[in-house]
This record gives structure tokens, sequence and C-alpha cells, in this order.
């Protein structure tokens, strides 16, 4: 596996792999509900990665993109602002499903993490869909909690915001008891 920065250029096969990540979010979103486009999500990976606070890697296998991840700081999020100027807010954290299993998740995680913590941030934050109970489980286990209550933040379906300590706590550890 190389890991590498994400630039401009990788727009489009980024973009590419989220809108196919969300056709799988049809599992739980209501009926009709329609996933964004690759054209809309390239649309956000371009504001994204403009931002000066973007951090962002990705993972390939020889030329397959096997996942990224992704995180600004939380007080630029267009979306709910983070109020703590020290949050990072983690963007995306993808992995194409040939690739669920190997650890490459908890890889990108630990690589967002560190990086985050390099760039003076001491928490981070993330919005994942409440259905979305796979997601939310993996984040559970990197140390994650959801906080507050499900909310509505643009795909049309419920979701949940959670956040991890970065400093002075393991990872895998929990950070706040999960939702049920």
């Amino acid at each position: 596996m190389t890991f590498r920065a994400i630039t401009e250029a990788d727009t489009a096969k980024l973009a590419s792999a989220v809108a196919a990540a969300f056709l799988l979010y049809r599992d739980f979103a209501p009926p009709g509900w329609q996933p964004p486009t690759a054209d809309s999500e390239a649309t956000l990976l371009e504001r994204w990665i403009a931002d000066a606070g973007f951090w962002g890697e990705a993972a390939f296998d020889d030329a397959t993109l096997a996942g990224h991840a992704a995180f600004i700081p939380a007080a630029d999020h267009f979306f709910r602002p983070g109020r703590d100027a020290t949050a990072a807010h983690l963007l995306h954290l993808f992995v194409s499903p040939d690739f669920w299993g190997t650890g490459l998740a908890s890889e990108l995680m630990a690589r967002a993490g560190a990086a985050a913590i390099a760039r003076g941030h001491d928490s981070m934050r993330l919005f994942v869909p409440e259905g979305q109970r796979r997601a939310r489980r993996f984040y559970e286990r990197e140390g994650f909690g959801a906080v507050g209550e499900p909310f509505e933040f643009g795909l049309g379906i419920p979701a949940l915001e959670y956040r991890r300590a970065l400093t002075g706590q393991p990872r895998n550890a929990p950070a706040a008891p999960p939702r049920q």
C-alpha cells in the first residue's frame, strides 16, 4: 500500500469513490433517497482542498485507489462550524469495499489523528449517518463517541456527530458511551 497527500489532481477519482460509497447508503436511507453525485462531491472536494487547513491522504494498491481520509479545522466547516478552534473535522474516511477488513481504515484514521495533532488539534469530530451501523461501530472502536441528538446535514438522512480527544487518550478507548 502506498500513501500520499491528496492534491487537486485527485478530485475526480476521490469524488467517484465517495459517490460509489454513498450508493451503499440506500440500505438504510428513506425510500426515494438519492445519493450525492460525483460532480457535487468534486465541487465539495475542490472547496475543501483549497482550505488552508486541509489535510488529506490517499492509499493506493498499485494504481487502484483503496481509500482516503481528509480533515479541515472544525471552525472552517460550512455546516455546524466548530466553536473549538483546536478541533479538527474529519471530512472523509472512505475505504473501497475490496479493502474492508484489511486494517486500512484504522491506518488512515491513525494517520489523520497524527496529522491533526501535528497541526495543533487536540480533538476530532465527524458526522456519520445514524443508519450507517458499520461505520459507527468502526468509529466507536477508534475511540469516538456520539454526542447530541441526530440532525440532518444535507444528505437527507439523519446523522450523528461523533467526537474523540486526540491527546491523552489511547486509540480504541471509548470517548463516550455509544448511542443505542
